[in-house]
């Protein structure tokens, strides 16, 4: 897996092995947002697993953030409410719609 300098340093500041963060690319929700791909350990990818849920349960809400051009990772964070902040996000190349402004009085 290819690793940005920041990826590395936030895996080893939170203590966050390879394996897990390939636990969690293999076995997580994939979202596509904003031009990157969030890997999300949700409850229901922990029981859908056949591997060891002891380990898994520790997984719970573990993000990942790997780049879609170049697919390096980004950084990673524990945030077990990360699944509905993502969805909230905006997809990449959407356009917000442009509001008219009516001035009264001219």
């Amino acid at each position: 897996m290819n690793m940005t300098r920041h990826g590395e340093l936030r895996c080893d500041q939170r203590g966050f092995s390879q394996a897990e963060v390939a636990a969690v690319m293999e076995s997580g929700t994939k979202i596509h947002r904003t031009g990157i791909v969030f890997y999300v350990m949700t409850k229901n990818d922990i029981n859908r697993c056949p591997q060891d849920k002891k380990l898994l349960r520790n997984l719970h809400g573990l993000t990942v953030l790997v780049s879609q051009d170049s697919g390096s990772l980004i950084t990673v964070y524990k945030d077990k409410d990360a699944l509905s902040t993502i969805k909230k996000k905006q997809k990449r190349g959407y356009k917000a719609k442009k509001r008219r402004v009516f001035l009264y009085g001219r």
